[in-house]
């Protein structure tokens, strides 16, 4: 492991399940971890590194194929189990059996294929909107709206999808990022991370190989199940969801019936929450974490 630090965040590189795993680390004591998505990495946590890290080990990794992580060949070499894995190793590697996981976009699916996989090392499971597989398996074939707002992943998931994000310095990610919550430093950030060769595409492979997404018009049937291999879909750990209502890409259908696989569920709406809601809302979501680990009895170690 090398690691290197800068102001109270520090950064360090593991070598973990056949790759080495870049990440952000602040603090010390009992182990939470902040799971990404795209077009992002753990910089989309900062917040939440400072925050945590007055009483966690708080732990943010650039997962596989982002900014200065590893990025192997081909398409199968990403997706929600291979990212489960890292994570598992990433735990033990740290030195960690249980801890505290959040989870965004592909960091929160991460995070619920996570739970059904490995229940017994998490104390909770916090999702910063992303959907459960069995929820959101039927809203991607079933509900208008969410198949509307899903059109973006038939996209992302085309041969020429890499050409189309990249074009014009990736004014589409840009484009994506246009809230007032975004310093033009933040947006330097990213683009950064973006121009990291073999980044994008790399992140880009995700789409293809889970293949999460409405009906198509080629007749490929809408799909949102990514834990296929997992029966039942039930999360036994204790587990919040923070739900942005404003976010263009998860939309209500896409938790209805959670409770159903859900045993232990607490789910705090954010009326004007986007889908960045880390960043939109910092103070908030540390809140709502905090209270939810006192609440569960998690707060200390």
């Amino acid at each position: 492991m090398t690691t290197t630090g800068s102001a109270d965040i520090h950064y360090a590189t593991a070598a973990v399940n056949g790759i080495e795993l870049h990440y952000a680390h602040a603090g010390a004591g009992p182990l939470i971890v902040f799971l990404h998505g795209f077009p992002q990495f753990h910089y989309a946590f900062r917040d939440q590194l400072r925050a945590f890290s007055a009483d966690h080990l708080a732990i943010a990794p650039d997962q596989r194929g982002y900014n200065r992580s590893s990025k192997p060949e081909g398409a199968h070499s990403y997706g929600i189990w291979p990212a489960v894995a890292d994570l598992r190793a990433l735990v033990e590697h740290l030195g960690y059996d249980r801890f505290v996981l959040v989870g965004h976009d592909w960091g929160s699916l991460v995070a619920w294929g996570f739970a059904l996989h490995h229940p017994e090392m998490l104390r909770a499971l916090i999702s910063l909107g992303g959907a459960h597989p069995g929820v959101l398996d039927r809203a991607q074939r079933e509900d208008d709206e969410q198949i509307q707002a899903s059109q973006y992943l038939l996209g992302l998931r085309r041969p020429d999808a890499i050409k189309a994000i990249a074009a014009n310095d990736f004014a589409a990610l840009e484009q994506a990022l246009d809230h007032p919550f975004f310093s033009e430093e933040d947006r330097e950030i990213y683009r950064r991370s973006w121009r990291v060769p073999r980044a994008i595409e790399s992140a880009l492979h995700w789409y293809q190989v889970e293949g999460i997404a409405p009906p198509d018009r080629d007749g490929t049937p809408g799909r949102g199940n990514y834990s296929p291999d997992v029966a039942p879909l039930y999360v036994d750990v204790p587990t919040m969801v923070i739900y942005p209502e404003a976010d263009p890409y998860v939309r209500p259908a896409s938790h209805a019936g959670l409770e159903h696989y859900v045993r232990n569920l607490t789910f705090r709406p954010v009326k004007d929450g986007t889908h960045w809601i880390a960043e939109q809302h910092p103070r908030l979501v540390n809140r709502y974490i905090r209270e939810f680990l006192a609440a569960e009895g998690l707060a200390e170690a």
